[in-house]
């Protein structure tokens, strides 16, 4: 076991001999970048809907039907598309150069969970004026579109800042300077 530690030790003693520093320093902060991929420019917002129908009967008990559902969108942006060098800029020392495109919906994250059905009668689907059953999961899609389209601009606004943030740590944790640009 400690032989195998040993020889890998050495190879990646050899390996590095080659490189410059600042290839090395961006090895490691593309390591910890691979590490740390979950919170590179994403952000989750949880949306909430309800669908709610009532339907008066004159005799007997009347039908409710209530459906929740909570929704998850994360904006972000796919990190192939970012552009991250280190470079040694003459006497201000290592710069940590960050270019990304700006953060969107990553459609295919989408996901959304029904959290409970509530209904009087087990066999009751709630019906349109013309009687017509109505498509509770449109219904609770487009409630969330909605939503969504209201506060786009924000989340893509925070997730924006969370992932400059993000950076400038990484720059600061390894003493070097941020030249950081986003789309």
């Amino acid at each position: 076991m400690f032989r195998k530690f040993l020889l890998f030790g050495f190879i990646s003693v050899c390996f590095s001999c080659g490189q410059s520093p600042e290839t090395q320093l961006e090895n490691r902060i593309n390591e910890r970048m691979s590490r740390d991929l979950n919170a590179i420019g994403t952000m989750a917002a949880n949306y909430e809907a309800v669908f709610a129908h009532y339907e008066h009967k004159l005799i007997g008990f009347d039908d409710i039907y209530m459906q929740k559902a909570i929704y998850s969108i994360i904006y972000g942006f796919d990190v192939q598309d970012a552009k991250i060098n280190v470079k040694k800029e003459n006497d201000e020392g290592l710069i940590l150069n960050v270019k990304l495109p700006a953060p969107n919906e990553i459609r295919e994250a989408r996901d959304r969970i029904t959290l409970n059905i509530e209904k009087r009668f087990e066999d009751y689907y709630p019906k349109d004026d013309n009687g017509n059953k109505i498509n509770v999961s449109r219904a609770l899609d487009n409630s969330i579109q909605m939503q969504v389209n209201k506060y786009r601009k924000q989340h893509i606004n925070q997730a924006k800042k969370m992932t400059k943030q993000y950076f400038q740590a990484l720059a600061d944790n390894y003493g070097m300077k941020l030249n950081y640009s986003m789309d």
